[in-house]
């Protein structure tokens, strides 16, 4: 007779990070990784050692996350900062929850503290091949470091024929063929470049022999509003002979990067810098993670502090609440206009009932009263669904096709929507 799963048990197994509560939200069990992060918090309030941060709830209960059993969440662990994405599902065998979740790091260096290892990661988890790679960049900088030491130890032996120099070059070529970050080296005081790795053209979309016969390209890429940073290198290799910046780059196809830019001098035995090596390395998801994750937070923030607002409210700072509301969420996503409008099916109108108009924005709220609901047949079609109408761009529209919603548009100075 076949042995009866336990199905709590093989979930916690093939999900080390994740959360059993009971219908109070009392946390019951965990998995064995978790465990290191949350230490002796069995029994105790889910919501005093979390908080959810996707998607926002105003009151959270056992009911509330039952509604939600195929929504993506994200809970955050207050004590340790670390954030966990996943699901809830309901145990068969009871009325528990169990957060079937992952931990969400960015940095490896954030394991340590809690002594985590890739083997507390199962090998179902996207994190363990970011981790694994993260593992593989950090072994290829110290093998990068050991490499530029050594052509240090050789430049005195370089000068003694040209086919030694020749070899050596060649040889690292090969090793700089395999590489994507840009590794350069710049003979001084001359400004020759001795050699730059293949990679260039990938990472600065100009081919190494361009950047060969003119290096004032490396400057010429740099974005116009971080151009300031060349005079930070410049004053960090003057007081420490070495520097190291994040900025980033406009490639002639106007692809905008981010890069980590690193060099430092080689000096002769009278210190006099005879040559500038360095590294170049793209970071552009890494940074745009980061900053997609903090305008989600700032979101939150934004609509939990409009919505903190309306606690409490006394009926007669309404109109002013509502229109204080709009010139955040103006201000906020950078709009020239933000608006509420009522419909009245009865009637078959709309009315435009509050209206917020940024700096030189003339407002139209007195012409939009009573507008027959069949000049927007889209605008409804879409509000009735509950879902959103997105107008990328107005001059797109065709008034025959589109119901004339462009001539109702176009005089507004309305150049994009959304509603």
């Amino acid at each position: 007779m076949a042995k009866a799963i336990d199905e709590t048990k093989l979930l916690l197994d093939l999900f080390p990070y994740s959360i059993i509560i009971d219908n109070s939200l009392s946390i019951q069990a965990y998995g064995a990784s978790i465990e290191k992060i949350i230490n002796n918090s069995k029994d105790l309030d889910f919501l005093k050692c979390f908080h959810i941060q996707r998607p926002y709830l105003e009151n959270v209960n056992y009911e509330v996350i039952c509604s939600l059993l195929n929504e993506g969440f994200y809970i955050k662990h207050d004590e340790s900062g670390f954030i966990f994405r996943g699901q809830f599902r309901q145990l068969s065998e009871n009325e528990n929850l169990i957060f079937l979740g992952s931990l969400w790091v960015m940095d490896i260096e954030q394991l340590k503290p809690f002594k985590l290892q890739i083997k507390d990661f199962p090998a179902h988890d996207p994190t363990f091949d970011y981790l694994h790679v993260l593992k593989q960049a950090d072994i290829h900088k110290d093998e990068l470091t050991d490499l530029i030491k050594k052509i240090d130890h050789q430049s005195a032996q370089i000068k003694k024929t040209n086919a030694e120099l020749s070899l050596t070059k060649t040889q690292l070529e090969n090793i700089f063929n395999e590489m994507t970050d840009v590794v350069y080296s710049i003979k001084l005081p001359e400004i020759e470049v001795l050699f730059i790795a293949p990679s260039v053209s990938i990472l600065y979309e100009v081919e190494a022999k361009s950047f060969i016969e003119d290096f004032s390209l490396w400057e010429k890429s740099f974005h116009e509003e971080d151009r300031h940073i060349i005079g930070d290198i410049e004053k960090q290799l003057s007081i420490k002979g070495e520097f190291s910046v994040k900025h980033r780059i406009l490639t002639p196809n106007g692809t905008l990067k981010w890069v980590n830019n690193n060099g430092k001098y080689v000096f002769d035995d009278n210190k006099i810098p005879i040559r500038l090596d360095g590294i170049v390395s793209d970071r552009t998801q890494q940074y745009l993670a980061e900053e997609e994750l903090d305008q989600e937070l700032r979101l939150q923030e934004a609509l939990i502090d409009i919505a903190s607002t309306y606690i409490n409210l006394d009926p007669k700072d309404v109109k002013n609440t509502i229109n204080r509301s709009l010139e955040k969420m103006g201000l906020f996503v950078a709009a020239d206009r933000s608006y509420i409008f009522d419909y009245d099916f009865d009637l078959g109108t709309t009315s435009n009932t509050y209206e917020w108009c940024n700096d030189d924005v003339e407002p139209e709220i007195n012409n939009l009263q009573q507008m027959p609901l069949e000049f927007f047949p889209q605008w409804v079609e879409q509000h009735q669904k509950g879902q959103a109408l997105y107008i990328p761009d107005v001059s797109a529209l065709n008034d025959e096709s589109d119901g004339g919603l462009k001539s109702i548009l176009e005089p507004q100075g309305i150049k994009s929507l959304i509603a």
